[in-house]
């Protein structure tokens, strides 16, 4: 069994550390996809993981174990590609503008300052 001021203090910084990562993703400081939101996450998780196992709060310990696992996966698969996100392939055409680069533009929309004279 846990020392009850070890467990507390895990489950202070695992509190703290959630909190820090929904924070920042609200105020736009990360997204989703960056490698510092899914470790907040990841401590997160454990240090209230470890609060519920050394209370045998079971929902609690459930809870942060899926927690672990989606953070541990989505960190897994930020590890070997950008977090960057993708544009959506609209099936639009693609148009450049000098030296801008490429973008989908709908069918419907002007393709030059002349197009949109009457």
């Amino acid at each position: 069994m846990t020392p009850p001021l070890v467990s507390d203090a895990a489950g202070w910084v695992g509190a703290v550390s959630l909190v820090a990562a929904y924070g920042a993703t609200s105020v736009g400081r990360v997204r989703t996809g960056d490698r510092s939101y899914q470790l907040l996450n990841v401590l997160g998780s454990v240090g209230l993981g470890a609060v519920a196992w050394a209370h045998h709060t079971w929902p609690s310990l459930a809870l942060n174990t899926l927690w672990l696992l989606i953070a541990g996966v989505t960190l897994r698969r930020t590890g070997t590609r950008s977090a960057a996100p993708r544009r959506p392939d609209l099936g639009w055409p693609t148009h450049t503008h000098q030296g801008a680069p490429p973008c989908q533009v709908p069918p419907s929309f002007p393709r030059s300052p002349t197009s949109l004279s009457p």
